[in-house]
Parts: structure tokens; sequence; C-alpha cells
């Protein structure tokens, strides 16, 4: 309907309309396999074909694939700079679709490997001199969560913004 709100639509409706992905505890784990948007049909098509289309451009001209999924964001500021906002954590993933009257979207991992975003940690290095810890996948007992906080206490010394969003997101995202 024209003018309607879809995030207050969706939470009448039982669905969760926040970015903010909810802190885990202890050994919770999400039990469904369904993504959550609040676009409608069309417009879901439309920048899904937008996002395949992009990768594949990628792919063609430069040889490298650059979807993604993010989990984590990190929102930061220097003192006296620009806010910035830049996934954590990377998974090269395929995106492919089934088509029909409903058309199914489905998401798979094109590895295993969660891959920390180097871009950010070479400029926060360099730039900053701020060394962040990696997000070490050989150890089972860190998840995320963990090391979300773990981020957080890391706050750099002086008038800075530094939040951590739990967020996911699928994207481009080239390095």
């Amino acid at each position: 309907k024209k003018g309607e709100n879809w995030a207050e639509h969706a939470v009448i409706h039982g669905i969760n309309s926040n970015f903010e992905l909810p802190k885990t505890k202890g050994g919770e784990k999400h039990t469904d396999d369904k993504m959550q948007t609040l676009l409608l049909p069309e417009e879901l098509d439309r920048q899904i074909e937008k996002i395949r289309r992009k990768n594949k451009q990628f792919q063609e001209e430069k040889g490298i694939d650059a979807l993604q999924l993010a989990l984590g964001f990190l929102e930061w500021r220097p003192p006296n700079g620009e806010v910035s906002t830049s996934p954590l954590l990377l998974l090269s993933i395929n995106l492919n679709v089934r088509g029909g009257i409903s058309p199914v979207f489905k998401i798979t991992a094109q590895s295993k490997d969660l891959l920390f975003n180097r871009v950010l940690m070479e400029r926060l290095r360099t730039q900053e001199d701020i060394k962040l810890p990696e997000f070490d996948v050989t150890q089972p007992e860190l998840n995320l969560e963990q090391y979300f906080e773990e981020l957080e206490e890391q706050t750099p010394v002086g008038n800075w913004d530094w939040k951590v969003k739990r967020q996911a997101a699928i994207g481009m995202f080239p390095s």
C-alpha cells in the first residue's frame, strides 16, 4: 500500500525488523535457514539480479569473486575524522536462484574459510597504528559473539567512536 512503512508492517506480523542481530549466550545457535528482508518480492528480485550481474562483471573483468557474506561491521571514527563502517569477517558465497512463480534464493559458501577483512586490518594498522585481533577459525571454542566483545573492548585510546555492529549483509566486497 502506498505510504506503508514496511518495518512497522513486519513488526505487526511478528517479524523482527532490526538489522542488529541478537547477542548469543553460551552455545546458542540460530536454528532456521531462512533469510529475512524488508524488500517486497519484486524489489528483492531486482536487487539480487543486480548483485549477481555485478559479481559476474568482477569475475570477467578482474578474475575475482567479490560476492561475500559479511558478518559483523566495525563503525569507527578517529578523533577529528569521518565515520567509516567496515565489514569484519567475510565469507565467499554463491547466490543461486531457482525460478518459478515464487523464486527461491539459495546461498552456499564457496569454502569453509571465514576471513578477516584484511583491508580494514591494514588500514587501521598502517594509518592509525591500531592492531586488531584476528578471528581464529581454528579455535572452535571462540564464537563470533566472543570475538565481537573482544573487539568492543579494543576501543583505541583518545576520542574515538568505536562500535561493533552485529549485522550480516550480502554484497560486493572486492579485496
